[in-house]
C-alpha cells in the first residue's frame, strides 16, 4: 500500500473504505507459508480437525 492510496479522495464514494493493495513478493510469500502448512498436514503433524478420544 502506498501513501497515494491513503488519501482521501472527493466523489460520491469518498468515504468507502479504499481497497488494499498487496505486493507479489507478499502474496508469494503467503502462497508459501501455506504450503509449508499443507505439507505438515500431509505428513500427520497437523491434522488437528481430529480430536482423540
Amino acid at each position: 500500500m502506498t501513501s497515494h492510496d491513503l488519501q482521501c479522495g472527493t466523489g460520491p464514494r469518498a468515504d468507502w473504505p479504499k481497497r488494499r493493495a498487496f505486493t507479489t513478493a507478499f502474496k508469494l510469500q503467503i502462497v508459501e507459508e501455506y504450503d509449508a502448512v499443507m505439507a505438515l498436514r500431509g505428513s500427520g503433524f497437523g491434522n488437528l480437525s481430529v480430536v482423540p478420544s
